[in-house]
């Protein structure tokens, strides 16, 4: 919403150090910060900020006498009040309005900030810039994909500009965007998150706070003994001690498997956790070393990957966000040697 204030209630405020052009023809006031900028390049990126600026203008606003000892513009100046907050809108000028040595228009950095993109995909969805909100959006839907190849070869659960505790408002983004595409994973990834930050979310840059909802807090809740017990599950498939059909040391190769399984009685904590998709094989790292033959331990790497895309095909169900699988009966994929765990 903008509202317009008439020129008695208009109040020195705080300046922006880094967008208050001397030159500039119109004042954003965003709560307690006033931004000097240019009005047509706005207009041109934004239908509403055009139609805002056609709107009849409070009187010109001359800053007061205080202000004008620092300035050499004295040139009075129109002003539009947003309900934006003052950092979010620096995101938003940074991209209409580059600095020198800043990234070009509407290109975002190799690693940007969960902020910068938030502020980017909101405001490019209130003021209808279409190129900036698209560009922001996809950035998210790269990282929080639908494609289970894609996403597990990332190295992390968010993107590397994003701090583990942002996946709750990216989260809130897609809820509020109708973005339900990025919430599997997003979600997913808030469930990897200790219980008190689920609930306690995160600061803002303006220092309000970023939590879920209630409704999602409940969802990762139920979803972490899920996520807990899917581990287990992958765990004991893939260690079933039957060995391949080309093993020719089978004795040995079943000892190796419940060796394996022993070593991960010992590490559970790091095996079965929240995260299933972990890999059974990274978790032990070199402990799993040698208990094998080449044929029973590329078996059981494929056990590995069969059935870590079981739980993807899974996952809405698992968090929550469906009922049942893709297959509707809840039937789970085997591979070879598994059977029921």
């Amino acid at each position: 919403m903008v509202e317009h204030a008439e020129p008695k209630e208009r109040h020195a405020k705080m300046r922006d150090a880094e967008f208050w052009f001397r030159d500039g023809n119109i004042v954003l006031v965003a709560r307690d910060v006033d931004f000097r900028v240019y009005k047509g390049i706005l207009a041109d990126q934004s239908p509403v900020f055009d139609d805002m600026f056609s709107f009849p203008q409070p009187a010109p606003f001359t800053p007061p006498r205080l202000e004008l000892a620092s300035s050499s513009n004295t040139d009075a100046c129109p002003f539009v009040h947003l309900s934006d907050s003052p950092e979010d809108l620096r995101h938003l000028l940074r991209v209409c309005m580059p600095k020198k040595g800043m990234f070009s228009p509407f290109q975002p950095p190799a690693d940007p900030s969960y902020a910068s993109i938030a502020a980017a995909a909101r405001l490019g969805h209130k003021y209808q810039m279409t190129r900036l909100f698209e560009q922001a959006l996809n950035y998210l839907k790269t990282h929080y994909t639908n494609d289970f190849e894609a996403w597990e070869k990332q190295n992390t659960y968010v993107p590397r500009g994003f701090a583990d505790v942002e996946a709750i408002g990216v989260v809130n983004l897609a809820r509020f965007l109708g973005e339900t595409n990025l919430l599997t994973t997003a979600l997913f990834a808030c469930c990897q998150l200790g219980s008190r930050q689920i609930i306690s979310g995160f600061a803002r840059e303006d220092g309000t706070r970023e939590q879920l909802t209630l409704d999602d807090i409940g969802l990762c809740l139920d979803a972490k003994p899920r996520l807990v017990q899917e581990s287990v599950r992958v765990v004991l498939r893939v260690l079933r001690p039957i060995g391949s059909r080309s093993c020719t040391t089978a004795t040995p190769c079943r000892s190796g498997f419940r060796h394996l399984l022993e070593k991960v009685r010992v590490r559970v904590g790091e095996v079965a956790g929240t995260d299933p998709f972990l890999g059974l094989f990274n978790a032990l790292g070199s402990d799993a070393d040698g208990e094998l033959c080449r044929s029973c331990w590329l078996m059981a790497e494929n056990r590995d990957s069969v059935e870590k895309r079981a739980v993807w095909d899974r996952l809405p169900e698992i968090l929550g966000l469906a009922k049942t699988g893709p297959g509707g009966d809840g039937s789970e994929t085997q591979s070879e040697g598994t059977g029921a765990a």
